[in-house]
């Protein structure tokens, strides 16, 4: 068993940073340092760190850091960065595995090229598949764990475990799982039906339309309710265009806080506070986060 530093001196194929500046590894660009940070290149890798880790520490894994807010003060522990890894997806017979690194866009490129549906929904989603299954992310009506079949998880100690469907409560944007597991894989059935090139256009033609694509944002902030999309009753609220600082609420949907000029966390989360605050007193309707805060 070694200790962060000792791996830091004598494993350097493994390549854990001190000090990393969180804002380089997020959507929003915003965020302290963490403590560590590592960007394995396989799933080999991650196993090895967290199998020969003696501290005591917390871990935190990322991927393209669209569904997170990372305060000012930084990370306390490890962060795992998968951005950069080089699994790849496979198709075996009629499943299809696919590692937590790959982006949700490529998921959809995939299934139009094996005729799978219904992929295309993943190009609307702003991350990787480890987070769409973290947090069950869905577009267009449908969600992640629809088409799950099981699941590849790692804990912080290295151990590794596959686990059904059946074996999680899944809800609205929300999964059952220790904050020590992590996602590896997934193995997904989908249905063997081609889309049309035409209709993933259409998909990315709305989204652009829509939403503040291009922008510094996390993707959509709050939950939708039972009765009405988030944004709408933002926009109500009269709250589209807010500023606090650096950060405001976007013009073009109000389920998105862009980073116009070097926002802070804290400018970020006020304006997150604000809303829940500012809807509830107007609609007695108590808006939740989508997007988690670390540190």
């Amino acid at each position: 068993m070694h200790s962060l530093e000792d791996m830091i001196l004598h494993q350097k194929h493994l390549k854990i940073l001190k000090n990393e500046s969180m804002s380089k590894h997020t959507s929003w660009r915003i965020g302290g340092n963490a403590d560590y940070f590592f960007q394995p290149k396989n799933f080999d890798e991650i196993q090895e760190v967290l199998s020969n880790l003696n501290d005591k520490i917390p871990i935190y894994m990322i991927g393209l850091g669209s569904n997170i807010l990372v305060k000012d003060s930084g990370i306390r522990g490890l962060v795992i960065c998968t951005k950069d890894m080089k699994e790849k997806i496979k198709l075996i017979n009629n499943k299809v595995f696919v590692p937590c690194s790959i982006k949700c866009g490529e998921l959809t490129r995939f299934g139009i090229e094996h005729k799978l549906s219904p992929t295309v929904f993943f190009s609307g989603i702003p991350g990787t598949i480890g987070g769409a299954l973290a947090m069950n992310a869905g577009a267009f009506g449908f969600e992640t764990w629809d088409y799950v079949e099981s699941v590849k998880l790692i804990n912080s100690s290295g151990q590794i475990e596959i686990r059904s469907r059946e074996q999680f409560e899944i809800g609205y944007r929300e999964v059952s799982f220790s904050d020590q597991e992590f996602f590896l894989e997934a193995c997904f059935i989908f249905k063997n039906q081609a889309h049309s090139k035409d209709e993933l256009r259409k998909i990315v033609s709305v989204r652009k339309e829509k939403q503040p694509i291009g922008e510094k944002n996390c993707g959509s902030v709050f939950k939708n309710t039972k009765d009405y999309f988030a944004g709408e009753l933002i926009e109500k609220a009269g709250l589209k265009g807010l500023r606090i600082g650096g950060a405001e609420i976007s013009n073009k949907h109000a389920n998105f806080i862009n980073n116009l000029e070097d926002a802070s966390s804290r400018d970020i989360e006020e304006l997150i506070n604000k809303v829940i605050k500012e809807v509830e007193a107007k609609f007695k309707v108590q808006l939740e986060k989508e997007v988690r805060i670390l540190g």
